[in-house]
């Protein structure tokens, strides 16, 4: 969830039946917000929704849903001439910057350090290494990135635990859901620091990149103009 650029939201609604889903809205001060909503139907197809809400006041204290939910608000990200970003924790995340054009693919490479410079040890948020999310101003481009692409966690998971007699609906959501109450995320210690995201930026323009990771039990995010040349 973005407005005019400063602020983002990765929430993990909860589903309250096969189709509805509710999220604890974090106090954003008041303006008008993208909502952007990932969906993948049972058939493994992935959806991104895209909608509009005008928040009027500030809600009272937060309550996340979701020990995962991350809520950004307020600091200018890092100059494409100056590519690092100071964490909530005191962290840096860096960029290793370079030219980036059109149409062509790129691999958008981080990493984590101390404010000593070392590299820092990371922990799994949401069974990955990190998340991104990269965006344009008025809202034409927006993705969601992962380690290994744009395809999403659900839809490998449903390419992954088909079975040939899944022909009754519903069935093949039960067992993710069943998979993924009892499946570890917990593993990879010591995750080394470094970030990769493949992508290719549809246009040329300005863009801006979150880049999350997790550290200490805390949802850290990274904010970075990029500019495409």
């Amino acid at each position: 969830m973005c407005a005019s650029g400063c602020s983002l939201d990765a929430l993990s609604p909860l589903a309250k039946d096969s189709n509805t889903f509710n999220a604890a809205l974090p106090p954003l001060p008041p303006g008008r917000y993208r909502v952007y909503a990932d969906v993948v139907h049972e058939s493994g197809f992935a959806q991104t929704l895209l909608d509009t809400v005008a928040i009027s006041a500030a809600g009272a204290v937060w309550r996340a849903s979701d020990p995962d939910d991350a809520w950004w608000e307020g600091r200018q990200p890092a100059a494409v001439s100056h590519p690092q970003d100071t964490l909530a924790d005191g962290s840096i995340m860096r960029w290793d910057s370079q030219p980036l054009l059109a149409g062509q693919d790129v691999e958008l490479l981080f990493a984590v350090v101390g404010r000593d410079g070392r590299a820092v040890a990371l922990e799994p948020y949401m069974g990955m290494a990190a998340h991104a999310v990269i965006a344009t101003s008025d809202g034409s481009v927006f993705v969601h990135l992962h380690p290994l692409g744009t395809i999403a966690t659900a839809s490998q998971l449903v390419f992954q635990l088909r079975q040939p007699g899944d022909t009754t609906a519903g069935m093949l959501g039960r067992r993710i859901t069943a998979y993924e109450d009892t499946a570890a995320h917990g593993g990879m210690p010591g995750m080394a620091p470094a970030l990769t995201f493949p992508y290719s930026f549809p246009r040329p323009g300005r863009y801006r990149m979150w880049v999350q990771v997790k550290r200490g039990g805390r949802i850290l995010t990274g904010a970075f103009d990029l500019q495409v040349n």
